[in-house]
């Protein structure tokens, strides 16, 4: 029943490529950031503040979510973020602020879509079937994570220049496409 609701089955895609994506651009960051001029050593420079901020950014509209029921909407908005800072940094690759703005756009949606996610799933799935829609979701999360990095890597050992990133960004295209139809919660 979990795997034939076409609602659930939305969400269990979304956090599939969520993690995907995070997975596979984890194998690009270094890299990219070296080769725009930040020094390898210095690389937490770059991560902690690009952290730091897209939480705080990303927290009022996790609010403004579960406050004013726009749970499908600001979704969408997380994708439409994860995808620009995929897009910005795949056009700006060797430049330090196309880099680090993509990086930054990126996780605000990506902290935005890992808060936002669980919240709408539990609400979504029906109350006998929580607890195998929350095992499933949890499933699509490592299965994502495990395909995201095995196929960098593999893209990266044929030197194929970004093609990590080009991947993701189809996937999150075809994944805010997913979302037409997606209905929010009925209930609190």
């Amino acid at each position: 029943a979990v795997m034939a609701d076409g609602q659930l089955r939305r969400l269990n895609f979304a956090i599939f490529v969520l993690h995907f994506s995070l997975s596979a651009i984890f194998v690009s960051i270094p890299q990219d950031l070296v080769a725009a001029g930040f020094q390898r050593d210095h690389l937490a420079w770059v991560y902690a503040p690009v952290m730091v901020g897209s939480f705080l950014c990303m927290l009022p509209l996790m609010i403004s979510a579960e406050k004013r029921r726009r749970h499908v909407r600001v979704l969408q908005l997380g994708l439409m973020f994860v995808l620009g800072g995929v897009v910005v940094w795949l056009m700006g690759s060797q430049t330090a602020t196309a880099v680090v703005v993509g990086l930054a756009v990126f996780f605000l949606g990506f902290n935005l879509l890992e808060s936002l996610l669980p919240s709408l799933l539990s609400r979504i799935a029906p109350q006998a079937l929580k607890g195998t829609a929350l095992g499933v979701y949890s499933t699509g999360q490592f299965v994502g994570a495990f395909t995201g990095a095995t196929s960098a890597g593999w893209l990266l050992q044929r030197q194929v220049s970004h093609g990590n990133l080009a991947i993701v960004a189809l996937l999150l295209v075809l994944c805010l496409l997913s979302t037409i139809g997606l209905r929010g919660p009925t209930n609190g």
